[in-house]
């Protein structure tokens, strides 16, 4: 059953929501001296919530349109006393009133503008929902200005006024989250594929990512350990490969190449332990809420 949300909860978790403001505050309105200020390290952040522990992760400023109306989403991983963990992502809207002679930036009219919590029976998805919306604080909240540029990462370490001039409508788009509660891997490139070939085979690989990404023409390979996986798609619909083009024997045995080669055939993986496989061509972060 929830219980009602005290005040210190309520600021630490939604706090921790945006990453911006005080740990601690009893009760809203701008800090007083003995205010923690929470700074931009050590993420994520861990709170409890009626038993149920919170990992709070980095947040992601996504627009601080005319400097008056800011937007931000968080990852939130919740484990509860029962039951498997799982994730939320949080969009919270606030508008914000900049005070330039303090360095200082006050958080009003706060609002969560959406909550997803994926894969969740909707009764419990529901309830946290209304439990995240009752941590809302409804008094004002202080924030330092240099915290909120920082945070919103395009902006350098100006100091003056002229710092708030600068264009925030050129900030890149908010990293994607992917959430699994099973096994699972990220593999990201920068941008699309882009391939170069493989001496004496008709393979190509991916120069644009850490992971052995082959293609022969017509399937896509990945190397994950000791074991290979094919897809049509880079993208999606990987399977454990049960067999490997023949110029797959063509690999270099020394150099960059020496661990793919040495994994040639590969393991056969077992019924049950294929990870799950993201892939993104922009950079990306990877919830796991169970396995490893």
């Amino acid at each position: 059953m929830f219980m009602r949300p005290d005040s210190r909860c309520r600021h630490l978790l939604f706090t921790a929501l945006l990453g911006l403001c005080l740990l601690g505050c009893g009760g809203g309105g701008p800090a007083d001296e003995t205010s923690e200020l929470i700074d931009a390290t050590h993420w994520p952040r861990t709170t409890e919530i009626d038993g149920a522990t919170v990992d709070v992760h980095a947040p992601q400023v996504i627009s601080w349109n005319d400097f008056s109306d800011l937007d931000a989403r968080v990852a939130v991983v919740v484990t509860p006393t029962q039951g498997a963990p799982f994730a939320a992502s949080i969009l919270v809207n606030t508008d914000t009133i900049a005070d330039l002679d303090e360095r200082a930036v006050e958080l009003v009219s706060m609002s969560i503008i959406e909550i997803s919590i994926p894969g969740v029976e909707d009764e419990v998805a529901a309830a946290w929902r209304q439990r995240f919306e009752e941590l809302l604080p409804t008094a004002p909240m202080a924030v330092s200005l240099e915290f909120l540029l920082t945070s919103l990462e395009a902006m350098g370490p100006e100091d003056g006024p002229a710092g708030l001039a600068q264009d925030v409508g050129s900030l890149p788009e908010i990293p994607p989250i992917y959430y699994s509660s099973t096994p699972a891997i990220l593999v990201m490139l920068d941008g699309d594929p882009v391939m170069a070939p493989i001496d004496n085979s008709g393979l190509r690989y991916a120069v644009n990512t850490n992971w052995d990404l082959l293609n022969d023409g017509e399937s896509w390979f990945l190397r994950v350990d000791d074991a290979w996986l094919a897809s049509n798609d880079f993208e999606t619909g990987w399977y454990p490969a049960t067999t490997l083009p023949a110029d797959f024997s063509k690999l270099p045995a020394d150099g960059g190449w020496a661990e793919a080669a040495a994994n040639i055939p590969g393991r056969s993986l077992a019924p049950g332990e294929m990870p799950s496989i993201f892939v993104s061509t922009r950079p990306a972060e990877l919830i796991i809420t169970g396995g490893k």
